[in-house]
């Protein structure tokens, strides 16, 4: 026996719940990347599906033609679902911490849901995922088990994913993953192992409603212009990494050169594009090595989980070259370089202060190199 009312009052607080976390992360949403798309498309997916599966409950038995077509394209939708929601999650949380999903781990993931997908087309004339019976009633095919491991092969895979970004970020990544696993897996498990109970689609909607939330604390953590972490993560991280003496890591201290003299010529409004344009070729040049932070004003500081003195000027080398190719455009009427120091950070034998205060020794020591070449001007700004 189902019930209805519990099926409807699930899905629609889920429904509820999600759309205020939502209206209070609609920044995020506006935001033209391909990490707030995929959040988009995980955030309608999930409606959608939670008011299908509604929709699926209350005409479960109903008599006629339309019901039983409503029925299939319905269960077609939500096992379909299934298979689409994992890869979203995947490829969210891959593009978050920067990680480049194998070639490997694509492959499978196109492989199952051709499959699985194609299996659904196949269900429309051979009753295999699941079937309709002649009083428009839904039943679980053999298949379904299948689905289900599918779904729960691709939550595994989003571990794969975070374990591989914290191997190669170090202590410098971080993302609250359970957010989204713990209430998946149990909307899941609960749905399989009480039949007529509504809970995979409510326990998604809330699963991402936890994933923006989590997006949303980080705001504190985050500096509005370039969208990069900002000195309170930096606070933050020190607190954390200081506990412990293992952590072996490097910091870069970086300083715009003339940028000064950017505003001066250009206005505020152009120095703030070149910060975040900045920010930006900062943060592709370092991808999964570490984190890049603007540390105050037209400094910036990227924390890189290596000692090693070739890896870090390879990173080093990857920012100039970055900022090169963006003087190349012809909508840039400036030049962009910085000036730029580097210590590896070995906590049993010093803070991060201490390893902060060398850093930024060494950077002004390459600022001055810098304005002491030929046709550059110190006093034309920092």
């Amino acid at each position: 026996m189902v019930n209805v009312a519990a099926v409807l009052i699930a899905n629609l607080m889920a429904l509820v719940v999600l759309s205020m976390v939502v209206a209070n992360c609609m920044w995020r949403l506006k935001q033209r990347n391909r990490e707030s798309r995929v959040l988009l498309f995980l955030i309608v997916l999930s409606s959608v599906s939670c008011i299908a599966d509604c929709t699926g409950y209350l005409i479960d038995g109903m008599p006629g033609c339309v019901v039983f077509v409503a029925q299939y394209a319905i269960n077609t939708w939500i096992y379909a679902m299934n298979l689409i929601i994992g890869p979203l999650w995947l490829t969210f949380l891959a593009t978050y911490l920067h990680v480049r999903l194998p070639q490997w781990v694509r492959s499978v993931s196109l492989a199952l849901a051709v499959v699985f997908l194609g299996a659904l087309v196949v269900n429309l004339f051979v009753p295999i995922a699941f079937t309709i019976d002649s009083a428009n009633v839904y039943h679980r095919e053999f298949l379904y088990p299948f689905y289900v491991g599918v779904s729960g092969a691709f939550l595994v895979g989003s571990l794969v994913v975070y374990s591989s970004a914290r191997k190669q970020g170090g202590m410098l990544k971080f993302f609250p993953v359970w957010v989204f696993m713990i209430p998946a897996i149990l909307g899941v498990s609960l749905q399989v192992m009480f039949y007529g109970v509504s809970t995979t689609w409510p326990f998604i909607a809330i699963a991402v409603s936890g994933v923006m939330s989590g997006l949303q604390n980080e705001l504190i953590f985050r500096d509005k212009l370039t969208g990069l972490y900002n000195r309170f993560y930096l606070d933050d991280l020190k607190s954390r990494v200081s506990e412990r003496a293992d952590a072996r890591f490097s910091i870069v201290m970086m300083d715009l050169n003339n940028f000064k003299s950017i505003n001066d010529t250009y206005g505020h409004a152009v120095g703030d594009k070149a910060l975040i344009a900045t920010g930006a070729a900062l943060s592709d040049a370092v991808g999964t090595l570490g984190t890049v932070m603007r540390y105050a004003g037209d400094e910036f500081v990227a924390l890189l989980n290596t000692q090693d003195e070739e890896t870090v000027n390879a990173c080093i080398a990857r920012i100039h070259q970055n900022l090169e190719l963006l003087n190349d455009r012809p909508d840039i009427p400036y030049r962009l370089s910085i000036s730029a120091g580097f210590c590896p950070v070995d906590l049993s034998a010093t803070t991060v202060d201490e390893a902060l205060n060398r850093v930024d020794l060494l950077m002004y020591q390459d600022k001055h190199a810098y304005y002491q070449a030929a046709g550059h001007d110190r006093r034309a700004g920092h």
